[in-house]
């Protein structure tokens, strides 16, 4: 491959690592406001009559859900950066027991 071929995959690739960096940080947002949520529902769950609890555990299934599925897309987008091992976002973003668990 010659010296300007070289360079033109340099460049794709380095503008595909910021791509994935970035879209890695904007996922790591998300995730951190549905967690911010999952506790505000688990507070108003715990201060909430019964028959008000169902509503909020549903909410709080939701919440979890769409907050699990953003913890999955870091685990591979950070695969397609080549990063294999994932304990670091398991501890960085743990997802809280289900409410009433």
């Amino acid at each position: 491959m010659g010296r300007r071929a070289e360079a033109s995959v340099s460049a794709i690739q380095s503008a595909i690592r910021g791509d994935i960096g970035s879209r890695l940080g904007a996922t790591g947002e998300e995730l951190e406001k549905r967690l911010a949520a999952l506790e505000s529902l688990r507070k108003a769950w715990e201060a909430a009559r019964d028959d008000e609890r169902p509503a909020l555990r549903a909410r709080h299934e939701e919440v979890r859900a769409q907050a699990e599925r953003l913890q999955w897309n870091l685990v591979v987008q950070r695969e397609a950066m080549g990063l294999e091992r994932h304990h670091d976002v398991y501890a960085f973003y743990p997802l809280p027991p289900r409410l009433g668990a």
